[in-house]
């Protein structure tokens, strides 16, 4: 299933399509962008509903099994994971995926265990929920997304279910997929790593430097990897094993509390915005590839033809990255990028994108180089330096906007 551009999965890494008959199924768009040299078959839909469909299609005609279902994209995990119980494709299915991309339930397992998660309470459509057993400010939220999209934040409960309520007959909102969350104080971090039956392979905690929702808001943000910290990785196997992540990549967000890590949310997948380009620059791992690979394996690791993708050598460097939203801009804005020159000559930015076509940048929530005005990676020798440095480019650089006449 075709979503990510192909460029930054690199299917074509992993998979032998000379040895393998690959048939991808995508949008118009997104199968344009395939090589035309490679060896597939392109198979366009006019939405994702329509790969059910499809499937049984060439299953019927052809009278074979389909041995595996690809998925790359957070926004076509739920489906595929139907589509697998539904044909019997190994690899993950529902009760796994609700594990990892619904909010409700992952914070619902932890709380079970007697872990620390925040509080929260699951709205429906019929208005029934009238009272949130916690005080001060209150997080609403999708249970099922990414990018903080459909975020929004109260300074009390009570405000949270005033708005629930004069929204109830709103059609923006599906309320059975909202929840309210409790708001926790704290810096932020996320966990980027691999896990190979049970075992933590990788584990590289970057702190955010900003954070997702004021990005949401229009405010540029990072993050860097941080120092390793022992109490952070005994906690994160926790948090890990009690939402069931045994096999793939991991991208874990948590906060650190008073009262030691608080679990925030967790999938199970390589983490967006620059987090890939620091991991590979740090290990020489490309996570993308490990996770494509291990979903077309299901060998352990010693006996794993795909190994060699696990074995890496730290180097001492330190990684961060910086992201610019452009969403909050009008479709016919022209822009210019303020205080940028010295940053762009700067030998420790390792590697940026600068996108000034208000045709090219994306009106949604996203991270996506080539999407977003200004985005990059920066390389020190240490995380106060490269915190230091995501610091002043974050406050240095400045949008500037032009309005199209009209």
């Amino acid at each position: 299933m075709h979503k990510v551009p192909f460029s930054y999965i690199g299917y074509d890494k992993v998979i032998d399509h000379d040895v393998h008959n690959v048939i991808y199924v995508g949008l118009e768009k997104a199968v344009a962008d395939i090589p035309e040299n490679l060896r597939c078959q392109r198979l366009k839909v006019g939405c994702f509903d329509e790969v059910k469909s499809v499937l049984q299609t060439i299953v019927n005609a052809k009278g074979i099994a389909i041995d595996r279902l690809i998925s790359m994209s957070q926004y076509t995990l739920e489906l595929a994971a139907d589509l697998r119980q539904f044909f019997s494709i190994p690899g993950h299915g529902p009760d796994f995926v609700a594990r990892t991309e619904n909010k409700v339930v992952m914070k619902s397992l932890l709380h079970g265990d007697g872990l620390l998660a925040p509080r929260f309470i699951r709205l429906s459509n019929g208005g029934e929920i009238n009272e949130v057993k916690w005080a001060g400010k209150t997080i609403l939220k999708p249970v099922s997304d990414t990018a903080s999209r459909g975020v929004k934040d109260f300074e009390s409960p009570e405000m949270a279910l005033a708005f629930y309520h004069r929204n109830l007959e709103n059609s923006e909102y599906d309320w059975d997929k909202y929840e309210l969350e409790q708001f926790i104080e704290g810096d932020i971090y996320h966990f980027d790593g691999f896990r190979v039956a049970g075992k933590t392979l990788l584990n590289i905690p970057s702190k955010f430097v900003g954070n997702c929702l004021d990005f949401a808001k229009g405010k540029a943000f990072g993050a860097v990897q941080a120092d390793r910290q022992i109490e952070f990785e005994a906690q994160l196997e926790k948090f890990l094993n009690s939402i069931g992540i045994q096999h793939g990549p991991f991208h874990l967000e948590a906060i650190n509390t008073k009262e030691g890590l608080c679990f925030l949310e967790v999938s199970s997948r390589v983490g967006g915005a620059g987090i890939q380009s620091c991991l590979e620059a740090r290990t020489g791992l490309n996570m993308i590839h490990c996770e494509l690979a291990l979903q077309l394996s299901d060998l352990p690791i010693d006996s794993n033809p795909f190994k060699d993708f696990f074995c890496f050598n730290p180097n001492e460097a330190n990684y961060g990255y910086f992201v610019f939203p452009g969403h909050q801009l009008e479709s016919s804005d022209e822009i210019s990028l303020l205080n940028i020159d010295s940053f762009l000559d700067n030998s420790n930015l390792l590697k940026y994108h600068v996108q000034k076509d208000p045709n090219e940048i994306s009106s949604q929530i996203t991270y996506n180089d080539g999407e977003v005005p200004f985005s990059g990676i920066v390389a020190t020798k240490s995380y106060k330096e490269s915190v230091a440095l995501v610091q002043d480019i974050l406050s240095s650089v400045k949008i500037a906007v032009n309005s199209r006449a009209q």
